[in-house]
């Protein structure tokens, strides 16, 4: 057997950064207790999960922003998911 004489060009080789948080529209992330378990979840998540009927779902006590700073959740953080919750319930 002919070994082959190929070469990788490293430099054209960029390191994966999958698992590296990243800034998205997937922030800001809510505290959700699900389960009696914490979950950041995006706010999509935190309604879907506040609408569940099949597990418990409470509010946390923290919103994770875009730049990874974390700030207290409020009462009206809290009507928005909830409301949202009760327009994604009606729409099914």
């Amino acid at each position: 057997m002919k070994k082959s004489n190929s070469t990788t060009n490293t430099s054209t080789i960029k390191p994966s950064v999958q698992n590296e948080p990243s800034a998205s529209n997937d922030f800001p992330k809510y505290l959700m207790v699900i389960d009696g378990k914490l979950h950041f979840v995006p706010f999509r998540e935190a309604y879907v999960a506040y609408d569940n009927g099949f597990v418990p779902v409470e509010f946390g006590q923290y919103v994770l922003n875009h730049d990874f700073s974390v700030r207290e959740m409020t009462e009206e953080d809290k009507s928005k998911i909830s409301d949202a919750a009760d327009e994604y319930s009606a729409s099914k």
